[in-house]
């Protein structure tokens, strides 16, 4: 496994790399900043703690899913490993992307908004031709 580090917007970033499931090609590169993979280990830990199982026996899953003014919201989810899902590491964090939505998220970054008045997984896309006002609706 290779994990790089890149400085981008100030922030460290850890780029991840795949490990294709079941000889499954792999997407490009999507990352996570700092902040973002340590929001995600701590809602795996938590879900794995109400539901009395391991930590490592769950994914947090990014996609893409219908909806939204403009045709597509993004979803970030505790869960578990599906068969036909691109699985990534991200050092301790194991990310899951469904087919559908990998190539849409092709050099995206995750990021975590921690304001007074929301708490979010944001996704910066260079992919996107377009979003909503609010920000939770996106084109392609």
């Amino acid at each position: 496994m290779f994990v790089a580090i890149l400085l981008f917007s100030s922030i460290v970033l850890y780029c991840i790399t795949s490990l294709p499931i079941a000889g499954i090609p792999s997407p490009s590169i999507l990352s996570f900043t700092l902040r973002a993979k340590e929001v995600a280990l701590e809602e795996i830990a938590r879900q794995a703690k109400a539901e009395s199982k391991q930590s490592s026996d769950y994914v947090f899953r990014v996609g893409l899913r219908g909806g939204g003014c403009n045709g597509f919201e993004y979803y970030v989810a505790v869960d578990f490993v599906k068969a036909d899902d691109y699985v990534f590491a991200a050092g301790d964090l194991k990310v899951a992307i469904d087919q559908k939505s990998a190539a849409f998220l092709d050099d995206a970054v995750v990021d975590y908004l921690d304001t007074m008045m929301e708490k979010k997984f944001v996704f910066k896309n260079p992919n996107a031709t377009g979003s909503c006002g609010c920000g939770t609706s996106v084109s392609f």
